[in-house]
Protein backbone atom coordinates (compact mmCIF):
# COMPACT_ATOMS: atom_id res chain seq x y z
CA UNK A 1 0.00 0.00 0.00
CA UNK A 2 2.88 2.33 0.83
CA UNK A 3 4.45 1.80 -2.61
CA UNK A 4 1.16 2.56 -4.36
CA UNK A 5 0.76 5.71 -2.29
CA UNK A 6 4.30 6.80 -3.20
CA UNK A 7 3.68 6.22 -6.92
CA UNK A 8 0.43 8.17 -6.69
CA UNK A 9 2.16 11.05 -4.91
CA UNK A 10 4.88 11.21 -7.57
CA UNK A 11 2.24 11.23 -10.30
CA UNK A 12 0.42 14.11 -8.61
CA UNK A 13 3.66 16.13 -8.47
CA UNK A 14 4.40 15.37 -12.14
CA UNK A 15 0.93 16.39 -13.29
CA UNK A 16 0.90 19.45 -11.02
CA UNK A 17 4.15 20.57 -12.66
CA UNK A 18 2.47 20.46 -16.07
CA UNK A 19 -0.64 22.30 -14.87
CA UNK A 20 1.34 25.00 -13.06
CA UNK A 21 3.46 25.60 -16.17
CA UNK A 22 0.41 25.74 -18.43
CA UNK A 23 -2.00 27.70 -16.24
CA UNK A 24 0.27 29.53 -13.82
CA UNK A 25 0.16 29.27 -10.05
CA UNK A 26 -2.39 32.01 -9.56
CA UNK A 27 -4.95 30.45 -11.90
CA UNK A 28 -4.44 26.77 -11.03
CA UNK A 29 -6.87 25.05 -8.67
CA UNK A 30 -6.54 21.64 -7.03
CA UNK A 31 -9.45 20.17 -9.02
CA UNK A 32 -7.55 20.73 -12.27
CA UNK A 33 -4.50 18.90 -10.94
CA UNK A 34 -6.64 16.01 -9.68
CA UNK A 35 -8.31 15.70 -13.07
CA UNK A 36 -4.94 15.79 -14.85
CA UNK A 37 -3.62 13.08 -12.51
CA UNK A 38 -6.72 10.92 -13.04
CA UNK A 39 -7.71 10.92 -9.38
CA UNK A 40 -10.56 12.30 -7.29
CA UNK A 41 -10.50 15.57 -5.37
CA UNK A 42 -10.61 13.60 -2.13
CA UNK A 43 -7.53 11.57 -3.11
CA UNK A 44 -5.36 14.59 -3.95
CA UNK A 45 -6.16 16.14 -0.56
CA UNK A 46 -4.96 12.96 1.16
CA UNK A 47 -1.51 13.75 -0.21
CA UNK A 48 -1.51 17.56 -0.19
CA UNK A 49 -3.73 19.73 1.96
CA UNK A 50 -3.28 22.89 -0.11
CA UNK A 51 -2.16 24.07 -3.54
CA UNK A 52 0.70 25.84 -1.79
CA UNK A 53 1.98 22.57 -0.28
CA UNK A 54 1.97 21.06 -3.74
CA UNK A 55 3.70 24.06 -5.31
CA UNK A 56 6.52 23.81 -2.76
CA UNK A 57 6.92 20.12 -3.52
CA UNK A 58 7.03 20.82 -7.26
CA UNK A 59 9.68 23.49 -6.74
CA UNK A 60 11.67 21.18 -4.45
CA UNK A 61 11.68 18.49 -7.15
CA UNK A 62 12.87 21.00 -9.75
CA UNK A 63 15.63 22.18 -7.43
CA UNK A 64 16.69 18.59 -6.78
CA UNK A 65 17.17 18.14 -10.53
CA UNK A 66 19.08 21.43 -10.60
CA UNK A 67 21.34 20.25 -7.78
CA UNK A 68 21.95 16.88 -9.45
CA UNK A 69 23.04 18.70 -12.61
CA UNK A 70 25.39 20.89 -10.58
CA UNK A 71 27.00 17.83 -8.96
CA UNK A 72 27.42 16.19 -12.37
CA UNK A 73 29.28 19.14 -13.90
CA UNK A 74 31.21 19.88 -10.68
CA UNK A 75 32.74 16.39 -10.77
CA UNK A 76 34.02 17.00 -14.31
CA UNK A 77 35.60 20.43 -13.71
CA UNK A 78 39.32 20.85 -14.38
CA UNK A 79 41.90 23.62 -14.05
CA UNK A 80 42.34 26.47 -11.60
CA UNK A 81 39.53 27.71 -9.42
CA UNK A 82 38.72 30.68 -11.68
CA UNK A 83 38.58 28.36 -14.71
CA UNK A 84 36.29 25.98 -12.85
CA UNK A 85 34.07 28.89 -11.81
CA UNK A 86 33.72 30.13 -15.38
CA UNK A 87 32.98 26.64 -16.72
CA UNK A 88 30.56 25.89 -13.89
CA UNK A 89 28.53 29.08 -14.34
CA UNK A 90 28.62 28.76 -18.14
CA UNK A 91 27.02 25.31 -17.95
CA UNK A 92 24.43 26.49 -15.42
CA UNK A 93 23.44 29.27 -17.79
CA UNK A 94 23.09 26.76 -20.63
CA UNK A 95 20.88 24.63 -18.37
CA UNK A 96 18.67 27.65 -17.70
CA UNK A 97 18.52 28.48 -21.39
CA UNK A 98 17.35 24.97 -22.27
CA UNK A 99 14.76 24.88 -19.45
CA UNK A 100 13.06 28.25 -19.66
CA UNK A 101 9.82 26.77 -18.33
CA UNK A 102 11.67 25.86 -15.12
CA UNK A 103 13.05 29.39 -14.80
CA UNK A 104 9.63 30.93 -15.52
CA UNK A 105 7.99 28.77 -12.86
CA UNK A 106 10.71 29.64 -10.35
CA UNK A 107 10.09 33.34 -11.01
CA UNK A 108 6.33 32.96 -10.57
CA UNK A 109 6.91 30.85 -7.45
CA UNK A 110 9.01 33.62 -5.89
CA UNK A 111 6.46 36.27 -6.85
CA UNK A 112 3.53 34.21 -5.54
CA UNK A 113 5.07 33.58 -2.13
CA UNK A 114 7.18 36.76 -1.98
CA UNK A 115 9.89 34.86 -0.14
CA UNK A 116 7.60 33.91 2.75
CA UNK A 117 6.16 30.39 3.03
CA UNK A 118 2.54 30.36 4.21
CA UNK A 119 2.05 29.77 7.94
CA UNK A 120 0.06 26.60 7.34
CA UNK A 121 2.66 25.08 4.99
CA UNK A 122 3.26 21.41 5.80
CA UNK A 123 6.33 21.30 8.08
CA UNK A 124 7.92 18.27 6.35
CA UNK A 125 7.53 19.86 2.92
CA UNK A 126 8.98 23.12 4.22
CA UNK A 127 12.02 21.41 5.79
CA UNK A 128 12.59 19.36 2.65
CA UNK A 129 12.53 22.48 0.47
CA UNK A 130 14.85 24.49 2.74
CA UNK A 131 17.41 21.65 2.87
CA UNK A 132 17.50 21.48 -0.94
CA UNK A 133 17.89 25.24 -1.32
CA UNK A 134 20.82 25.32 1.12
CA UNK A 135 22.56 22.50 -0.75
CA UNK A 136 22.29 24.51 -3.96
CA UNK A 137 24.99 26.98 -2.89
CA UNK A 138 27.53 24.47 -1.55
CA UNK A 139 29.34 23.62 -4.78
CA UNK A 140 29.75 27.24 -5.84
CA UNK A 141 31.22 27.94 -2.40
CA UNK A 142 33.72 25.09 -2.81
CA UNK A 143 34.86 26.37 -6.22
CA UNK A 144 35.47 29.90 -4.95
CA UNK A 145 37.36 28.57 -1.92
CA UNK A 146 39.51 26.44 -4.20
CA UNK A 147 40.25 29.49 -6.34
CA UNK A 148 41.31 31.40 -3.25
CA UNK A 149 43.61 28.55 -2.24
CA UNK A 150 45.33 28.29 -5.65
CA UNK A 151 45.57 32.08 -6.03
CA UNK A 152 43.36 32.38 -9.11
CA UNK A 153 40.46 34.05 -7.27
CA UNK A 154 40.83 37.20 -5.18
CA UNK A 155 37.96 38.43 -3.02
CA UNK A 156 37.48 41.98 -1.81
CA UNK A 157 34.29 41.03 0.00
CA UNK A 158 33.19 38.26 2.36
CA UNK A 159 33.18 34.77 0.81
CA UNK A 160 29.53 34.00 1.60
CA UNK A 161 28.42 37.46 0.47
CA UNK A 162 30.22 36.98 -2.85
CA UNK A 163 28.80 33.50 -3.48
CA UNK A 164 25.24 34.43 -2.52
CA UNK A 165 25.43 37.57 -4.68
CA UNK A 166 26.61 35.63 -7.74
CA UNK A 167 23.93 32.98 -7.23
CA UNK A 168 21.02 35.32 -6.54
CA UNK A 169 21.82 37.86 -9.25
CA UNK A 170 22.20 35.04 -11.77
CA UNK A 171 18.82 33.60 -10.74
CA UNK A 172 17.10 36.98 -10.80
CA UNK A 173 18.42 37.82 -14.26
CA UNK A 174 17.49 34.39 -15.61
CA UNK A 175 13.98 34.67 -14.15
CA UNK A 176 13.51 38.07 -15.77
CA UNK A 177 14.49 36.56 -19.11
CA UNK A 178 12.20 33.58 -18.50
CA UNK A 179 9.25 35.85 -17.77
CA UNK A 180 9.92 38.55 -20.39
CA UNK A 181 10.88 36.13 -23.15
CA UNK A 182 11.34 37.78 -26.52
CA UNK A 183 10.30 41.11 -25.02
CA UNK A 184 13.90 41.78 -23.92
CA UNK A 185 15.23 40.98 -27.37
CA UNK A 186 12.76 43.43 -28.91
CA UNK A 187 13.51 46.07 -26.27
CA UNK A 188 17.31 45.98 -26.50
CA UNK A 189 17.98 44.30 -29.84
CA UNK A 190 20.26 41.78 -28.10
CA UNK A 191 19.89 38.08 -27.42
CA UNK A 192 18.97 38.03 -23.68
CA UNK A 193 21.15 34.99 -22.98
CA UNK A 194 24.18 36.96 -24.19
CA UNK A 195 23.49 39.45 -21.39
CA UNK A 196 23.89 36.67 -18.85
CA UNK A 197 27.13 35.50 -20.48
CA UNK A 198 28.37 39.10 -20.36
CA UNK A 199 27.58 39.10 -16.65
CA UNK A 200 29.56 35.87 -16.25
CA UNK A 201 32.60 37.43 -17.94
CA UNK A 202 32.41 40.42 -15.60
CA UNK A 203 32.37 38.11 -12.57
CA UNK A 204 35.43 36.15 -13.66
CA UNK A 205 37.29 39.31 -14.72
CA UNK A 206 36.78 40.97 -11.34
CA UNK A 207 37.45 37.87 -9.26
CA UNK A 208 40.69 37.09 -11.11
CA UNK A 209 42.11 40.59 -10.64
CA UNK A 210 44.19 41.50 -7.60
CA UNK A 211 43.22 44.79 -5.99
CA UNK A 212 45.91 47.40 -5.39
CA UNK A 213 46.23 46.68 -1.66
CA UNK A 214 46.98 43.00 -2.36
CA UNK A 215 49.60 43.92 -4.95
CA UNK A 216 51.31 46.28 -2.54
CA UNK A 217 51.45 43.50 0.05
CA UNK A 218 53.07 41.27 -2.51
Amino acid sequence: MGRIKDIQRKNIITQATLVFKERGMFETVMNEIAEKAGITRRTIYRHFETKEDLAYEVMAQMMEQWNEFQIEIFNELQGLGIEKLESFLYQLIRYMEERKDFISFAGEFDFYFKGNPPRDLNSEIKEHYIAIIHNSEDLLMKIVKEGQADGSIHLEDDLELTVFTISNVLWAFAQRIGIMGEGLRLEFGIDPIEMIFCQLKMYTRVLSTRNSSEENKG
